[in-house]
């Protein structure tokens, strides 16, 4: 699902549309399609004002559109990680449900984010941060969102459950945002080399003649702020 509303939203902005209402209320599922929907707010322009005084969906709204009061394809991208959040959060409650919206907004723009979901792998809570970052401009674009999950969502596709579980265990390029980006190469084998050992050393059935190995999806770039 996640890999299709971002694709969903990356055909938006190749057009040059803000979506501006991107929640799961807002995704319809039919078997194993999902699409966004509810364009009412839809808007056909790289940056679009809105007016503060009215009411907002405060719950999904970046923290600096409460400054500039400009709406933009990375505000999309803000909303897309909460989307996300709601995907992972079972049983669903709204984000935020224990606050009033004047809390939300104060939180928020003070840096507060919602806490992962109990069962969200570790390569969703990467793309999921990514997308929220306080800095509008270190934000994935929707095409660099949909690529990553697309990688993930294929690594997992062809894993044993074996390699399923180190996939999602092994994206630690995710421990904290500062260490990310600067991870290399190299370490990132080194880590997967002694994550592997561990598994081996804990699990007997991994001792068998499992050999197929799951890539790890590769390491978020420095994103630069969308087109605006």
């Amino acid at each position: 699902m996640a890999c299709q509303i971002a694709r969903g939203l990356e055909y938006l902005h190749l057009k040059g549309c803000i979506h501006r209402d991107i929640a799961t209320r807002n995704c319809l599922l039919s078997g194993t399609i999902v699409k966004l929907a509810d364009f009412g707010m839809c808007r056909a322009t790289l940056v679009y004002k809105i007016d503060l005084s009215k009411p907002q969906n405060v719950r999904w709204l970046a923290p600096e559109v409460w400054r500039s009061g400009e709406t933009r394809f990375c505000t999309d991208m803000f909303a897309f990680a909460i989307t996300l959040w709601e995907l992972f959060t079972i049983p669903y409650t709204h984000p935020y449900s224990a606050w009033k919206a004047y809390k939300v907004k104060e939180k928020v723009m003070a840096g507060y984010r919602l806490p992962s979901p109990n069962d969200m792998p570790e390569s969703m809570i990467t793309i999921m941060r990514r997308c929220w970052d306080h800095d509008p401009s270190k934000r994935p674009t929707a095409k660099q969102a949909r690529e990553y999950l697309e990688e993930i969502y294929q690594n997992l596709a062809t894993a044993s459950p074996h390699t399923a579980v180190l996939s999602q265990g092994s994206s630690k390029l995710t421990a904290s945002k500062e260490d990310d980006s600067s991870m290399s190469t190299s370490e990132t084998s080194t880590r997967l080399s002694r994550e592997r050992r561990v598994i081996k050393r804990g699990s007997s059935s991994s001792r068998s003649k499992t050999s197929s190995r799951s890539k790890v999806p590769s390491k978020i770039k420095n994103y630069r702020r969308a087109s605006m």
